[in-house]
């Protein structure tokens, strides 16, 4: 398989897994205080990954928040897309799935614009050891969050 078709896949696998999260979040929302549950863990890990100061925090959330929003609402349209793509897979014509890969495609570059504009500003922030944090953060609230939801599954069965 050559580099970039596999590329793709890993690109379209990663996004499955975000539209997952954002499904699980989605869901979340419905209830206000399961949101505020998620933002709490959120600011816990990230906050404990990267060290946050009184200061750093005070700073980074409003914009660390207005980043998440951003990147929610890219979120929700991939998840509209790949739902598309879904339930549609066997009438859709070549030129028309070709075109929701290319939407898909181009949402993720927006997603990664959206990262690389902010990336600028938390750089003006937190120092950039801080920074280059980020990533493991996101990791391992994710982890956090994945383990809260099977303790839950877990608990229904």
């Amino acid at each position: 398989m050559n580099r970039s078709l596999m590329a793709f896949f890993v690109l379209l696998f990663c996004s499955c897994i975000n539209c997952y999260a954002q499904q699980s979040t989605v869901h979340k929302d419905q209830n206000s205080e399961s949101n505020q549950q998620v933002n709490t863990i959120r600011k816990d890990v990230y906050t404990r990954i990267l060290k946050l100061t009184d200061d750093e925090a005070q700073k980074f959330w409003p914009v660390f928040d207005e980043m998440q929003a951003k990147l929610n609402e890219i979120k929700t349209k991939s998840g509209i897309e790949r739902k598309n793509i879904t339930n549609n897979y066997n009438t859709l014509t070549d030129a028309q799935m070709e075109r929701a890969l290319d939407n898909l495609l181009d949402l993720e570059q927006q997603s990664l614009d959206i990262q690389k504009k902010y990336y600028q500003k938390f750089k003006k922030l937190l120092p950039i050891k801080k920074v280059a944090l980020l990533p493991k953060a996101d990791r391992e609230f994710k982890k956090e969050l994945l383990k809260i939801i099977q303790g839950y599954k877990d608990a229904g069965d």
